[in-house]
């Protein structure tokens, strides 16, 4: 593990903090180039981005701290203190969703358009993202005897590098959403894609992660994924049904 970056005088610089700025770093600049390609106005992108970073920060803390309240409870410091990691997706993805759906109100842009957008730069985003907590040692895994295990500062023995399986496994997701934007069938297909892909990678990676919060078979979070997972299926189906009606009708009216 790897905490600290570096240290100039009194001042140290931490790696969860380095790459979780890089990660919005990189998604920002993609997030303006598909949003380009869209044809959805700069500026308001700009300030959609900068809100979205604000409060899905906000969002994925609160996320964090319910999930594991009994840990901070009555302890308000540790609640404001993210420089040990402590963030949690979901609680973030929501903050997220809601933002976009101000701004697609206030400035009458279209939704999918803009979820389209924000599919590419929220996976690239998060594969940088958790190689901070990599090197924090934070969102560690079960303890393993096999060859790749690392150490943490939280825990004893040594633990599954689930941060990096599930950066990679984002990486895949990313490269298959790309693939996947050159037969879009209608406006929102990658970004309900992307939420079901991000379910389908969390709830596989929670199988090798260290969590409190564990019923007999399944944590938390990968009950989270179920409807993070079901929802945007039912949406596609959903879609996906009714433009073969509509084609179906369209070859009627044609013949």
């Amino acid at each position: 593990m790897h905490p600290i970056l570096f240290t100039i005088g009194n001042v140290s610089v931490y790696t969860y903090g380095f790459f979780f700025a890089l990660g919005i770093l990189v998604a920002l600049l993609m997030l303006e180039k598909e949003s380009e390609k869209r044809g959805l106005d700069a500026d308001v992108i700009g300030s959609f981005a900068f809100w979205t970073i604000i409060m899905a920060i906000v969002g994925a803390r609160i996320g964090w701290v319910m999930q594991y309240w009994p840990m901070y409870k009555g302890n308000w410091l540790a609640i404001i203190n993210v420089r040990e990691g402590g963030l949690a997706f979901h609680g973030g993805l929501v903050a997220g969703i809601l933002v976009g759906i101000y701004f697609v109100t206030r400035y009458k842009i279209s939704l999918p358009r803009l979820a389209d957008s924000a599919s590419l730069p929220l996976c690239i985003g998060y594969v940088i993202g958790r190689w901070g907590c990599f090197f924090n040692g934070c969102c560690y895994g079960l303890e393993t005897g096999l060859p790749w295990g690392v150490a943490t500062r939280f825990a004893e023995g040594l633990r599954h590098p689930v941060q990096l399986y599930d950066s990679f496994l984002t990486f895949v997701l990313f490269w298959i959403i790309r693939w996947r934007s050159k037969d879009q069938r209608f406006e929102g297909q990658l970004f309900l894609e992307t939420l079901m892909g991000f379910a389908i990678v969390r709830f596989t990676v929670e199988f090798f992660r260290e969590t409190p919060m564990k019923t007999e078979m399944l944590n938390q979070t990968q009950v989270y994924m179920f409807g993070l997972f079901a929802v945007p299926f039912m949406i596609e189906l959903y879609k996906l049904f009714k433009l073969k009606g509509l084609e179906k009708h369209g070859a009627k009216k044609g013949s």
